[in-house]
């Protein structure tokens, strides 16, 4: 039987949007049961690229359509009819797609005025012309007007087979991306790049950006936070887990999906990390967001699922003391503590039966031995390294000095 979906808040989409939530639940069941379920705008935004050896080499996997619809309304819940979407890396244009949907039933924009709107690039020359054909039938219902040659003329004009690289963004742009999570020679990450490149330009208005996680904690991140802290007012960041079930099909990494705009509300709002077991995926959007002043921003952009968390948040953000008052090389105390684990930590006083990388020996009195180890047992370290960090693999340095001890 196909998935169903009663009344639920989805507190992120305006209650007079009620077509629109409509299409968002489908959306969901889509994803959840899709060989049960036929519909041509969802089966175009889900379109990857024919050429298996082009989606490796450019590192190109289609968004999920509830993903996709939800980045693009919340790209555009601050447009006012002034401006353009665009994606540097367009893929078989399943976000732009996305946005043309809400600027459909949202603004009721129709034909030559709706697919003006959409701009873009896509470095590779065989997904490019697929991209164009997939955006004609995926916002077909909504440009009865055109005929195929025109609409694909409009298109043609706005979205260019290049690489971002050697892309001027165009001014009032609303960018929605799920950028090329791919290592390359000499240039780190590409996806770092791209976000970087796009949170800089005094061209966009507004951004939503499909990232790993690591965007809110990671060091090497740290310029890209803080460029967002300062050229954008409100940021929104929706986190999630990849167990017990990954919010993209197969791709284990742990998600955080980034709005930001240049309004007049400044403020971050966030979630805590989401799960969602098979068949419970509309719980992923049904969950409240905690908003806080971006002063709290400072360091890193924290994971916060509840009025519970954010006591404990205010407690840890620049604690007075902190465990490493109990650190001390003289000691001949110590506690073991191994790094990683994707539910739970452990701290012991015993040496390990077999130590490998994973696990740390810390000098300390036995105050703060017995300190560390009450609080991986009971999960606090877990939660503090869920809202500061990755929520896997805890820096023991980081620990040390932010992790208060009153």
């Amino acid at each position: 039987m196909p998935f169903k979906i009663n009344t639920l808040n989805f507190g992120w989409i305006h209650p007079s949007d009620s077509e629109f939530i409509k299409l968002f639940k489908d959306s969901v069941c889509y994803v959840e049961s899709k060989k049960q379920i036929v519909n041509n705008l969802f089966d175009a935004i889900s379109k990857q690229p024919s050429n298996k050896e082009k989606i490796k080499e450019y590192a190109q996997f289609y968004t999920p359509v509830d993903v996709a619809l939800y980045s693009a309304y919340q790209l555009l819940k601050t447009f006012s009819g002034n401006g353009v979407v665009f994606d540097p890396c367009a893929g078989r244009g399943s976000l732009l797609i996305a946005a043309g949907v809400v600027l459909a039933i949202k603004f009721n924009m129709r034909d030559e005025k709706l697919l003006s709107m959409l701009h873009g690039s896509e470095i590779c020359a065989e997904t490019y012309d697929e991209t164009i054909d997939n955006i004609i039938i995926g916002l077909s219902e909504w440009t009865h007007e055109l005929n195929y040659t025109d609409a694909r003329d409009i298109l043609l004009q706005n979205i260019k087979n290049k690489d971002f690289y050697n892309v001027d963004i165009p001014k009032k742009s609303f960018v929605i991306v799920n950028p090329p999570y791919k290592e390359v020679d000499g240039k780190g990450n590409l996806w770092l790049s791209f976000i970087k490149d796009i949170s800089d330009s005094k061209s966009v208005k507004s951004f939503a950006a499909i990232t790993p996680v690591s965007i809110c904690s990671a060091d090497r991140t740290s310029d890209i936070r803080q460029s967002i802290k300062t050229n954008f007012s409100e940021i929104i960041a929706l986190h999630h887990d990849t167990r017990p079930r990954p919010l993209f099909k197969n791709i284990e990494q742990r998600i955080t999906i980034i709005i930001a705009h240049k309004n007049n509300n400044p403020s971050y709002s966030t979630t805590g990390f989401l799960m969602h077991k098979f068949g419970e995926r509309v719980n992923v959007w049904t969950q409240n967001f905690i908003t806080l002043d971006k002063s709290y921003c400072n360091k890193v952009f924290p994971k916060i699922a509840n009025s519970d968390e954010l006591i404990f948040f205010y407690k840890h953000f620049n604690a007075r003391s902190t465990v490493s008052q109990y650190v001390d090389k003289r000691c001949d105390s110590f506690v073991w503590v191994r790094t990683t684990g994707r539910y739970r930590l452990s701290a012991q006083m015993n040496k390990p039966d077999r130590i490998t990388t994973k696990w740390k020996k810390i000098n300390i009195n036995p105050e703060g031995a017995s300190f560390i180890i009450e609080n991986f047992k009971n999960g606090k370290a877990l939660m503090w390294w869920s809202m500061f960090g990755d929520g896997r693999d805890i820096s023991i340095p980081k620990f040390l000095n932010n992790y208060s001890n009153e």
